[in-house]
């Protein structure tokens, strides 16, 4: 059928949508300048969570960390710490895995194995395990057999090509904890061992060929974190949790004790390392560390320690590995801190040493508070529930981490090229940039401020000069410290003089009856004030030179958790577990607006956008900016998933961190996303033009397409209707009866289920306009064919449009069928979701399979439903019309039988008169 239809007059009177004339914008006109007040910010980059302990192991070529957090497996980039892939299966938390190339093993706290692909990211099979909890799992070298140490005592040998359980050992008393398999490099069957122990420090050597059990090591009498083999085979080395190691002999299986030492500390993490320390002299170390948070190398055949760590992390090590290539020793913490050291021969000495390059951090714990440093581009100092300091670099990652604080910090602020960090340990610390030559630099500690009573709890750099801090703390007080003496210094000229202590603060108040959440200095130079909040509800304002109180703000109903000075003016923002927003004048100390709209306690706030606008967050992850001149909320950003507790912009730059371990940097892309929405608003108009234009041209066929295309659904069902009754007056009817739709769709669906092919019904259909809405459903198809089952579910639900959709549905199972159509739709989600993971791999958009088979029995079920309540509604009219019809057709007959008995009486009649005229004929004609 051609695309053009000559148009009936009666049906283009009745569009209410005639062709509109459209004025195009012309290319070279520019686009507004960029709108004042800021409206979209979006993340830029996050560095989130991807350990929270338990089993982390690296790749072959250590480019790939594996690691576990909130029972899934993540694949990370140890570059920039990029999650390359997330393995996780959603009926099962996993608590251990192992990695051997594209292979990954897994196991879940209800037992059982799962093989995946790590290409892929696809579960290749399960294998049971009878029920036992897996605490630690390892690859033999040839990749074939799996050794498991379980909970419930045993040591489990499966062979994971051939799906099977081979060997099955008991003879552990506890819990087995630990699993090695002897290395074996020639692959031979006839020498694989394997090492186990148990929470009691027994360990075990089982023989697979011999099925048995072929040593027992007794020493140790706790748990075996764990244990190394020496290069040659030749000596097993076992670290225990009594602060002992031990050195096994295992030539001929003797399995004889040789050597112990005692530590001073427990050893959780070792490697056993061949150095060469001199030409022609290679020796073994051992490189250990363990409660004490400090990596050690002790030299194995003096069994005597030749190299301590200076200034040690003092975080505990749990894990410890080695790169050969690279001569890089990496330690992983308790808290989820991956070090990494070089590994270098002192020419003096003669012997390891080594030194500290970097640190990854996995997990940030919760982040209490943060800052942009000004003099470092893309690096940030933060506070993480941890005694320690962390400067960032957000390209990369990598952390420097600063140790001296004995308890966690708690606060931070920045000026220029020093910064200063409050603690739980009572102290300030003020740290400054040092060059340490080669082109490195770091922070270094230059003074300590003591004086508190109790936990520091925030404070505020002077930001105009930098010459002082105020402090705030549990006590309740305040204290103004002077920064002058300290800075002063040159901490080059001679570093052993670092830090000075300072104990006298210049100034110091008691300034709330509660908890001080938050101190701030106002930024401007005349009149310079400081603000307090506190828990009792209250903030403060005192001047800055001696602590005079100028004003006490009183509005909020609860606590108070964070203020900030408006750049330019007198105006001071306050957030409050209330969930408002309030602006205060500092002069008159009058309550100037209360913003509301926070949904849990308000806990940050700044100022952006120089001043004209808020930016605040609250204790459910939400982030708000406000519109300060009109008082509402410009929009609402959801991208944490718990407490904001630091937040800090400068520049063009904003970022947040909270308690979900996640920090944030966004980006302003108002002006993007203006520029984006006035192409596409011009586009679209101009699209709408063209859809109206064929409208009114008759090419109804082109116009349902670009309706769908448009998603304009109310001209998509105009134009079907059209399609349809341009052929109203004719006399063949269309195929548009909605009970013979209704009872076809019906047959298909049952026929899909039985298996029964149904054959077309028509009823007599108009070809033309059939032909020209299979056409437009065709190509609907190819479209989205997710939508137009959307839009069929939506408008069957009407009465008014249920014919259309009866129509459309059954056209596509007419086309398809409904097994068909859903592989078609499979399909089509499967080639959209590879697109969408090329382009953006985090798109929203991006949906399991689970989920699309979800969304078409929804459909399904809800046309289904409707198709009965139709049909019940059909036939129920069906049923009065033949009540109608019968009471009308007892009236006629009752009329006709009337008439007819009339023109019976009437023809008796006449009858009669005729026989007796024939009677006075015949007595005429005898006389």
């Amino acid at each position: 059928m051609a695309d053009a239809v000559v148009v009936d007059p009666a049906i283009l009177a009745k569009l209410k949508f005639m062709a509109p004339v459209v004025k195009e914008a012309p290319e070279e006109e520019q686009i507004s300048t960029k709108s004042l007040i800021s409206k979209t910010w979006r993340p830029e980059r996050s560095i989130e969570a991807v350990c929270s302990g338990g089993n982390f192991e690296f790749s072959k070529n250590s480019e790939i960390a594996y690691s576990l957090h909130d029972g899934k497996v993540y694949c990370s980039n140890t570059s920039n710490m990029k999650v390359e892939r997330v393995i996780e299966f959603d009926q099962e938390f996993i608590l251990t895995f192992t990695v051997r190339n594209d292979i990954l093993i897994t196991s879940g706290k209800y037992g059982g194995l799962r093989i995946w692909n790590l290409v892929t990211g696809t579960c290749l099979k399960y294998m049971g395990t009878g029920g036992s909890i897996i605490n630690e799992m390892r690859l033999d070298a040839s990749g074939t057999y799996l050794a498991c140490a379980t909970a419930d005592r045993k040591v489990k040998v499966f062979d994971i090509r051939k799906n099977k359980v081979t060997h099955e050992f008991y003879g552990h008393k506890l819990s087995v904890n630990l699993v090695r398999w002897m290395p074996n490099k020639e692959h031979k069957k006839d020498k694989m061992m394997i090492f186990s122990a148990s929470e009691d420090g027994l360990i075990k050597v089982w023989d697979l060929v011999l099925n048995a059990c072929v040593g027992t090591l007794k020493y140790h009498r706790s748990q075996i974190p764990t244990m190394e083999f020496t290069n040659d085979c030749k000596t097993l080395i076992v670290s225990s949790r009594d602060q002992k190691l031990s050195f096994w002999n295992l030539k001929d299986n003797k399995f004889d004790k040789i050597g112990a030492v005692r530590l001073e500390e427990d050893i959780e993490g070792m490697h056993y390392v061949n150095l060469k320390v001199a030409e022609g002299k290679t020796l073994p170390y051992l490189i250990t560390g363990g409660t004490e948070g400090a990596l050690r190398i002790l030299d194995i055949n003096n069994q005597k320690y030749v190299y301590d760590e200076e200034d040690p992390i003092k975080q505990e090590i749990e894990k410890i590995f080695y790169i050969p290539k690279e001569d890089k020793i990496i330690a992983l913490t308790n808290d989820q801190v991956l070090t990494y050291y070089s590994l270098r021969i002192n020419e003096e000495k003669k012997s390891p040493e080594l030194k500290r390059m970097y640190s990854l951090c996995l997990y940030n714990d919760e982040i209490i508070d943060l800052r942009y440093l000004r003099n470092q581009e893309d690096n940030i100092v933060m506070c993480s529930n941890s005694e320690l300091v962390k400067i960032v670099d957000l390209s990369t990652q990598r952390n420097k981490l600063l140790t001296g604080h004995e308890d966690i910090v708690i606060a931070v602020d920045v000026f220029e090229d020093f910064f200063v960090t409050g603690s739980k340990d009572k102290t300030c610390r003020v740290w400054k940039h040092v060059e340490l030559g080669n082109g490195e630099s770091t922070y270094k500690c230059i003074a300590i401020y003591e004086g508190h009573n109790m936990s520091i709890t925030s404070l505020s750099i002077e930001p105009k000069k930098g010459t002082y801090f105020v402090s705030s703390s549990q006590d309740s007080s305040i204290k103004k410290w002077n920064l002058g003496e300290a800075l002063s210094l040159d901490y080059n000229s001679d570093p052993s003089k670092f830090p000075i202590k300072i104990n006298e603060a210049q100034v110091s108040e008691v300034a709330h009856q509660k908890y001080i959440n938050v101190v701030r200095v106002s930024p401007g130079e005349k009149n310079k004030v400081v603000a307090t909040a506190s828990h009792d509800r209250s903030i403060k304002i005192w001047s800055a030179h001696a602590f005079e109180l100028k004003a006490t703000l009183k509005g909020h109903k609860r606590g108070i958790w964070d203020v900030a000075f408006s750049p330019y003016e007198r105006i001071l923002a306050s957030v409050s577990s209330d969930k408002t927003v309030k602006l205060w004048n500092i002069s008159s100390g009058q309550c100037l607006n209360t913003l509301e709209g926070h949904l849990s306690s308000t806990v940050k706030v700044l100022w952006i956008n120089e001043g004209l606008q808020l930016f605040s967050a609250s204790a459910d992850g939400a982030c708000k900016i406000w519109n300060i001149k009109k008082s509402t909320c410009v929009n609402t950003f959801d991208e944490h998933d718990d407490k904001i507790w630091s937040m800090d912009s400068y520049g063009d730059k904003l970022i947040t961190g909270g308690s979900d371990s996640k920090l944030i940097e966004w980006k302003d892309v108002t002006q993007e996303v203006e520029e984006e929405e006035y192409k596409e608003k011009a586009e679209r108009s101009k699209e709408e033009h063209i859809l109206s234009s064929m409208i009114y041209e008759g090419k109804y066929k082109d116009a349902a397409i670009q309706a769908f295309k448009l998603k304009k659904n109310r001209d998509l069902f105009k134009v079907i209707e059209m399609i349809l009754d341009q052929t109203k007056d004719s006399s063949i009817e269309t195929n548009s009866d909605p009970v013979m739709c209704i009872l076809s769709n019906e047959e298909k669906f049952e026929s899909q289920f039985q298996g029964i092919q149904v054959h077309d019904i028509t009823h007599g259909s108009n070809k033309a306009a059939e032909l020209v809405v299979k056409e437009v459903v065709q190509e609907m198809l190819k479209i989205d064919s997710m939508r137009l089952l959307e839009i069929i579910r939506d408008l069957n639900v009407h009465q008014k449009y249920c014919r259309i959709a009866q129509i459309l549905l059954f056209q596509i199972f007419k086309l398809y069928g409904l097994t068909k159509f859903i592989d078609f739709i499979e399909a089509q989600f499967k080639a959209r979701n590879e697109e969408l993971i090329k382009t953006d791999p985090e798109s929203s958009k991006i949906t399991s399979k689970k989920g699309m088979i979800s969304t078409i029995q929804n459909y399904l079920s809800i046309i289904s439903f409707y198709n009965q309540k139709h049909m019940e509604r059909i036939q129920r009219s069906q049923k009065e019309g033949y009540l109608v019809n019968f009471v009308v057709s007892k009236f006629t007959l009752d009329e006709e039988k009337t008439k007819l008995q009339k023109d019976f009486r009437e023809t008796e009649g006449l009858k009669l008169k005729k026989r007796q005229l024939k009677a006075l004929e015949k007595e005429s004609d005898d006389e």
